[in-house]
């Protein structure tokens, strides 16, 4: 593609953008798109069709993602294709002018990705990796619970407000477990179950599920995740907003645990308050939490369901360095004996340490974070030889494609560029379940244009 046109609709995109009455809200890509073209007409090559696209709009999609990560432009993180200026992008049109802006962006870009591998290459050696976006988003998110909440005693999405505080995880500990259990879904017994509650109750309970989904993937999507965050913090009295930070790691997930953690929501929220009960009674909470060995003494002692797969993902949450995104018993157990060989063939009285030292060893071998839940690797054929067989863990990213520079893609469509709710309107199917779908075939390179 011609890379003068290129440019000159990257500034155009921040021009329409920023001169909406509102640049903070975002604007459909069918209707942005149109608008951008008529400034930057396409030539006869870039009209070409291939897919359902033109090349040229193929094109200025995936160039943007250079606007992105130079923090200019904004895209909506329910991946419904809905794109906003940022502050710093509406300052950058002023600095920059003509090809000089999407060419500083593109500086930008590579100097964050060359940072980015340096710092995954340094922690090779020392700790579990996470290299996929979404997985780095959602542990950025948990990462404000850990140091606002449950060092500092303060609301994760509200910093003035001690929502974590003793006396208001005592309350909410005792208001959840004498709590009468209605019938009818989470949210509406939340609202029984709250009535008479304090908004830093509710604040606190909103964050709680906040951390309770932040690692599911795309068995729960972007609107459900903040529609049940979202419904309890409508029953405050003075609301707060959910930070972007949040947002955009609702967005993505580290695995599909089953049906068990949203099915089972109330028992795991009762594990998640009876963590956090225990937690304040210790005599020295932050020796507990700087420890991963003592953090899951903590976790795997309180009261409540069995259920590891939400104990793990509270492990993998505050130490991911530590515990990795495997919350599946079965699976940790059938991973850790079928690579024991690559740390001596010795298991040791410890299942997580034997993994940490597996990945390490793994990840040393082939200078790159491991997957072990890519299908097309060597490795998920090492430890689950029925190839066909489900994974009820994570699917992630590739951190290879997830860190590579946007291209145009061969298979000739991205998931972005699908009309999915048309398309599942069309078929009369879900709409996130239509998503998953195109997201896989296009991984897996099993359609073409």
């Amino acid at each position: 593609m011609d890379k003068v046109r290129r440019a000159q609709r990257a500034h155009a995109t921040l021009e329409i953008l920023a001169a909406r009455d509102d640049p903070s809200e975002f604007m459909p890509l069918v209707d942005l798109w149109p608008l951008v073209a008529a400034r930057v007409p396409l030539t006869e090559h870039e009209s070409e069709m291939n897919g359902r696209q033109p090349r040229g709009e193929i094109d200025w999609r995936w160039g943007s993602s250079y606007l992105v990560s130079a923090g200019w432009l904004r895209k909506h993180s329910d991946g419904s294709g809905k794109w906003a200026i940022t502050p710093e992008g509406q300052q950058a049109m002023e600095e920059y002018q003509g090809e000089e802006l999407l060419a500083e962006a593109m500086r930008r870009y590579a100097a964050g990705r060359a940072a980015l591998l340096a710092q995954i290459e340094e922690g090779l050696p020392t700790k579990w990796i996470s290299a996929a976006q979404a997985e780095r988003k959602l542990l950025t998110a948990a990462d404000v619970i850990v140091e606002r909440g449950l060092k500092q005693g303060t609301s994760a999405f509200a910093e003035t407000r001690e929502a974590w505080s003793p006396a208001n995880i005592i309350r909410l500990h005792e208001r959840w477990s004498s709590a009468e259990r209605f019938e009818g879904g989470f949210i509406d017994n939340l609202g029984r179950q709250l009535d008479g509650a304090t908004d830093d109750e509710k604040l606190l309970m909103a964050e709680v599920v906040a951390l309770q989904i932040l690692p599911i993937a795309s068995a729960m999507g972007h609107a459900k995740k903040t529609e049940k965050v979202q419904a309890i913090l409508d029953l405050m009295e003075h609301k707060v907003q959910i930070p972007s930070v949040f947002d955009e790691a609702f967005g993505g997930g580290a695995f599909n645990p089953g049906s068990g953690m949203m099915s089972r929501i109330n028992h795991a929220v009762t594990i998640i308050l009876n963590v956090l009960r225990a937690w304040i009674d210790l005599a020295d909470p932050e020796t507990v939490l700087e420890d991963p060995h003592a953090w899951r003494e903590l976790v795997m002692s309180v009261e409540g369901d069995a259920f590891p797969t939400q104990r793990y993902a509270l492990l993998y949450l505050v130490h991911p360095g530590y515990f990795g995104p495997i919350v599946s018993a079965d699976h940790r157990e059938a991973i850790r004996k079928a690579f024991i060989g690559e740390i001596g063939g010795e298991f040791s009285t410890d299942a997580d340490d034997d993994l940490l030292r597996i990945v390490i060893a793994l990840q040393v071998k082939d200078r790159k974070p491991v997957n072990f839940y890519d299908k097309k690797s060597a490795l998920w054929r090492r430890w689950n030889p029925e190839e066909d067989a489900p994974p009820a863990d994570p699917d992630p990213i590739d951190p290879v494609e997830d860190l590579a520079e946007p291209v145009l893609d061969p298979r000739g469509f991205s998931p972005e560029g699908i009309d999915t709710r048309g398309l599942s309107d069309e078929l009369h199917l879900d709409e996130q379940w239509v998503g998953d779908v195109v997201r896989a075939l296009h991984r897996r390179g099993q359609i073409r244009a």
